[in-house]
């Protein structure tokens, strides 16, 4: 309860449902931990969050940074477009281009 306390919140109720619906499923047993929230809910206070290991490609940090947005942004695609400073539909073909066909 502590870790949901904590965290800003930035998608506000969408965001905090997501993530309240996802530890539920990963959930092992009857009782929700920290270990099945998202890491940025895990880390201490003011902890900067740990989205790619050390030996990861351009490619990948950009594609986890616009997934961290996003989720920031409550799934809001222009939003998170603005935020990281390109156009929508840059974002798209970003989102696009990584996705399975």
């Amino acid at each position: 309860m502590a870790a949901l306390v904590r965290y800003r919140w930035p998608g506000n109720v969408r965001e905090l449902e997501n993530v309240v619906q996802r530890a539920l499923v990963l959930a092992p047993g009857n009782a929700v931990t920290v270990a099945e929230l998202p890491a940025e809910l895990r880390a201490p206070a003011g902890a900067p969050p740990n989205l790619w290991p050390d030996n990861a490609t351009l490619a990948e940090v950009e594609r986890r940074w616009i997934e961290h947005v996003l989720q920031r942004c409550g799934g809001n695609r222009s939003r998170a477009a603005k935020l990281l400073g390109i156009d929508a539909s840059t974002l798209w073909r970003k989102l696009r281009a990584d996705s399975p066909d």
